[in-house]
């Protein structure tokens, strides 16, 4: 089973926590589930070729040759970048051997608490 079809069977079962049929035994679970499905949504693989992510945001990429690295993905150029490669002055290098198949957004940087 797929992360996107679990989410929705468990969508079917779990109001979200503003839905006036939470009472309030059930509202923790309905919050718990709600954090867990943004999380879930935000881990997955997107497909470069069904979506971009925001113009200039570094992701986590894919590429075709199983390279996994930080770039990010110029709208203007319909280009995807190497983000160590701008770092060095290297802006127009891209991705020269490597296409980019998948991206992910980055997680959060941790807390202060999570250190």
């Amino acid at each position: 089973m797929k992360i996107r079809k679990a989410i929705e069977i468990l969508d079917e079962v779990i109001p979200p926590p503003h839905n006036e049929m939470v009472d309030m035994a059930h509202a923790p679970i309905a919050n718990a589930w709600e954090l867990i499905r943004k999380t879930l949504f935000r881990v997955q693989w997107t497909s470069a070729t069904d979506k971009q992510p925001a113009d200039d945001k570094p992701v986590l990429v894919a590429t075709e040759r199983g390279r996994i690295c930080v770039g990010f993905y110029i709208a203007d150029l319909k280009k995807w970048m190497d983000y160590e490669a701008n770092k060095r002055d290297e802006y127009f290098s891209g991705f020269p051997r490597d296409n980019v198949t998948h991206w992910m957004t980055l997680p959060d940087l941790p807390t202060k608490s999570e250190v």
